[in-house]
């Protein structure tokens, strides 16, 4: 099998705060939040996408 794997596009991350997991992301990791609602966040950081 001559095909590989270029890159992971999304990691799940479970979390029991969406808003308090998705701050200190941001603000210590430097993530980007690209969206959040009370079930959900999604981020970006180092080139791949965060579900938690």
């Amino acid at each position: 099998m001559k095909e590989r794997l270029m890159r992971v596009g999304t990691s799940y991350i479970p979390v029991t705060n969406v808003g308090l997991s998705s701050s200190w992301y941001v603000n210590k990791l430097g993530a980007q939040l690209n969206y959040q609602d009370d079930d959900k966040a999604i981020l970006n950081l180092a080139n791949q996408s965060f579900f938690s």
